[in-house]
């Protein structure tokens, strides 16, 4: 097999599958995690909204503004940087004793994989001929979202089942710490280093009709809680 199949588009696939995991993990908390920050009673409905819509909220805002900020920059970099502040902040959501932190950390997941995701597509373009983009994109991100959205709740609830809350969040950030940014450091390539980069433009903003949708999403359950607290994966398009 061609080794960019391997190195990039594997990679890829297998870094997209652990952000996925890291969104849906608290879902599969959500019970004891409320219990804990004193949320489960009357306040539950409206509480778990906030907690699941805000990485939606920084996630939309992201994907529509993000790509002023990593324009100039090489995704290589960019999708590192952004793995590690999300694992970072994944990690520490296990530590938290206030509402007000779950919320922060939330925001920042949802604002640094709403940067991360375009990344991909760029090194798809970069790194594949254009004949060759429909299947790189598949296997970069359908098959890595779709194996989580598969896999996800069969690998988490275990940990949280045996462990708790706390040690899901460790494990989810751990993860991201520990594996998957040695190997990105290790097996993507810089865009200089691709067949078929392109010059870089300037920044510019574009509102895309998902970035447009996810808005809308997350401003409907705002007003909706009792969706978000029913586990509807609609509050995240690519089913958090």
């Amino acid at each position: 097999m061609d080794s960019r199949w391997f190195r990039i588009g594997g990679t890829l696939m297998v870094g997209l599958f652990v952000a996925y995991i890291d969104r849906t993990n608290l879902s599969v908390a959500l019970p004891s995690v409320a219990k804990d920050l004193g949320f489960a009673g009357t306040d539950f409905a409206i509480t778990s909204s906030w907690a699941l819509t805000t990485f939606l909220i920084g996630y939309a805002f992201a994907n529509v503004f993000g790509g002023i900020l990593t324009q100039r920059y090489d995704p290589k970099w960019v999708a590192i940087c952004m793995m590690t502040i999300w694992s970072v902040a994944t990690f520490l959501t296990g530590f938290v004793t206030s509402v007000a932190l779950l919320l922060l950390f939330r925001l920042i997941l949802g604002v640094t994989e709403g940067i991360y995701w375009p990344q991909q597509s760029r090194f798809a373009r970069a790194w594949f001929a254009p004949q060759e983009l429909t299947r790189a994109n598949s296997l970069i991100q359908y098959y890595g979202q779709y194996l989580a959205l598969a896999l996800g709740f069969v690998i988490l609830t275990p940990i949280y089942d045996a462990f708790g809350w706390n040690v899901l969040f460790y494990v989810t950030g751990g993860v991201g710490l520990i594996i998957m940014v040695p190997l990105y450091l290790s097996m993507l390539r810089k865009e200089s280093e691709a067949p078929y980069s392109v010059p870089r433009e300037g920044p510019k903003a574009k509102l895309t009709l998902k970035a447009l949708g996810a808005i809308f999403a997350a401003g409907f359950y705002l007003y909706n809680p009792g969706d978000a607290v029913l586990g509807n994966n609609a509050l995240d398009p690519h089913g958090s």
